[in-house]
């Protein structure tokens, strides 16, 4: 849902912008692309080239994160490996989406990338 609303904002920012005439948007469905197959993953960003990639893969039912770790893990986990692999193979730089879930939700302020992260679940665990 997220990378689909993220596409379409692109799509159209190009279509209406005067100085993004050149941007391409490939977008890819989990169907399209299985993030949690390091050799379909390597082939499709190679196959591409792009300058950017902003990934929005997750395997996000929380609850069943703890009891489809092995899923939750090779989605959100081993996923993003490949990607970054693949994306230092054609110089492409990432944008990768996680969640505050990585935090234990104790902090009196809002969380910054550099705080000390403390999963308290699979799913929070696996996006670490």
């Amino acid at each position: 849902m997220l990378g689909t609303d993220i596409a379409n904002l692109l799509r159209k920012e190009t279509a209406s912008s005067t100085h993004n005439k050149d941007l391409k948007v490939i977008k890819a469905s989990h169907v399209e692309l299985d993030i949690t197959l390091e050799n379909e993953v390597s082939k499709f960003i190679s196959s591409h080239a792009p300058d950017i990639i902003i990934n929005c893969a997750a395997y996000t039912n929380v609850d069943k994160c703890e009891t489809e770790r092995e899923t939750a893990f090779k989605v959100n986990a081993l996923g993003p490996k490949y990607i970054s692999a693949a994306a230092k193979g054609c110089g492409a730089r990432i944008i990768h989406i996680s969640t505050d879930f990585v935090f234990d939700g104790n902090s009196n302020r809002p969380y910054i990338e550099e705080d000390q992260t403390n999963p308290l679940s699979e799913y929070g665990r696996t996006k670490l």
